[in-house]
């Protein structure tokens, strides 16, 4: 429950970027006191487009987008 607020925040990332057989476990996204606190508790994406490949993302809890939150992406 205490978990870190996004385990992954991409900015302003491209198609060369690239997140590929990962486990992205067990974020928290729960701090409305800061920008997107509450979005992407295991992926943030802020602009941009990566490519995310045989990824696997459990456990994690949100608002809004509790496995992947795309801004403007």
């Amino acid at each position: 429950g205490d978990n870190a607020l996004h385990v992954i925040t991409i900015r302003d990332g491209t198609s060369a970027t690239r997140l590929e057989s990962l486990i992205v476990r067990d974020g928290n996204a729960d701090d409305a006191g800061v920008a997107f606190g509450r979005a992407g508790g295991g992926i943030l994406i802020e602009d941009g487009g990566p490519t995310i490949e045989d990824c696997l993302i459990v456990g994690c809890t949100a608002r809004d987008g509790a496995g992947i939150y795309a801004d403007s992406g």
